[in-house]
């Protein structure tokens, strides 16, 4: 399966330590050790892995929570638009498009009058960059070439724009195929991932919609050095903010969040659409330094699906076979107290979501205000 970050990696980042700073400001907490005192401490539920940080009024009674969840509408998949073939950059739909990623690099673009001479089919396979500058009949291709900037043919795979595809699945409908006009009469035809891929950069790369975020980075290779999992921040996100988190948006609200479902320094982003949860055992002791006011513990495990990557297609893919999702099942146990609210929680397996976020829907401006029309047109019943 692709993996996927890119450029946005530092601005999440930075958007996380913004959202600790304003909470040591707002007095939520006065340092950032864990608030429990325990020989646990590496477990213990912190500032960054308190389920407030998501900024919503979590229900935390664990006989409140549902057992299963799943919402009315699934996240679209899409491409997560890998630096390593230029981005948006890139003409997805040209037979040579596994061939090698230097050549995405190297094509010439188009002036106004061979594009007047061009047909559909010609114009079809233009990048989601070329076809968004021609809309807004700017030839000199600023979006082209600003990605030929940001992307380079040796950027690792895993590198794109994931934290702009996972969020944009989860907040826009899935576009159908749409022919534009531009202002000089070119009939633009826009395939589906083309406005999926306008959306997901709009959201990832040039947005300033605020994100917030549960848990940390883990930004060590785990397979080259297993005792870096030690570190607290590969040891979150919270077990028992995960379930909180997961029960509330999935269950309870019915909207997807974003997690990070790999604990090394690859960020795999995914809208998370469903889950079931399974009580293996229940009115189990606290242990070992738990929470301060656990008086008992369930161990629950949990199969959490979410939505991955696919190739670029211009029909739309929900409901058919080439949607595709993944699951990840993860095994851990919570801390109640004396009213059966959830207080911490602990892993049992290694495996878990490096770190949970949300991010709003932007106000489309600026160069990309056309975006607002294109994407219209594309749902228009």
């Amino acid at each position: 399966m692709n993996r996927h970050f890119g450029e946005g990696n530092t601005n999440i980042m930075q958007s996380h330590m913004l959202l600790l700073a304003l909470a040591l400001v707002m007095g939520v907490t006065s340092c950032r050790k864990p608030i429990f005192n325990s020989s646990k401490t590496k477990e213990a539920w912190n500032t960054l892995n308190n389920p407030i940080v998501m900024k919503r009024d979590y229900e935390i009674k664990f006989s409140a929570l549902p057992l299963q969840g799943q919402l009315p509408i699934t996240p679209w998949a899409d491409d997560y638009w890998p630096g390593k073939h230029g981005g948006l950059a890139f003409r997805w739909a040209t037979p040579a498009r596994e061939l090698d990623g230097s050549k995405d690099f190297t094509y010439s673009l188009y002036t106004l009058e061979k594009l007047k001479t061009m047909d559909r089919a010609a114009l079809q396979v233009l990048s989601p960059a070329e076809k968004y500058d021609i809309l807004v009949s700017n030839y000199e291709f600023p979006t082209v070439k600003a990605e030929w900037l940001r992307t380079k043919p040796t950027d690792e795979d895993w590198v794109g724009i994931c934290h702009g595809w996972a969020p944009a699945s989860m907040l826009y409908e899935e576009p159908q195929p749409v022919v534009m006009t531009n202002a000089d009469g070119i009939k633009i035809p826009f395939g589906s991932s083309d406005v999926k891929a306008l959306l997901s950069y709009y959201q990832g790369i040039k947005t300033v919609s605020p994100r917030v975020f549960l848990g940390e980075r883990c930004d060590h290779d785990l397979a080259k050095d297993q005792t870096k999992g030690q570190d607290i921040a590969c040891r979150d996100t919270n077990a028992g903010a995960f379930h909180i988190t997961l029960t509330n948006q999935i269950a309870l609200l019915k909207e997807s969040f974003l997690a990070d479902v790999t604990r090394d320094r690859e960020i795999w982003n995914h809208p998370v659409h469903r889950y079931v949860s399974t009580i293996v055992k229940d009115n189990l002791p606290p242990a070992a330094g738990a929470a301060v006011g656990t008086v008992s513990e369930v161990l629950v495990e949990t199969l959490m699906t979410y939505t991955v990557e696919i190739h670029a297609n211009y029909f739309p893919t929900g409901g058919t076979q080439l949607h595709e999702d993944n699951t990840k099942t993860y095994r851990y146990r919570l801390e109640l107290d004396k009213d059966g609210k959830i207080i911490g929680g602990e892993w049992e397996t290694d495996e878990r979501p490096d770190f949970l976020w949300r991010q709003n829907k932007p106000v489309i401006e600026g160069y990309f205000a056309k975006l607002s029309d294109l994407y219209e047109a594309s749902i228009k019943k």
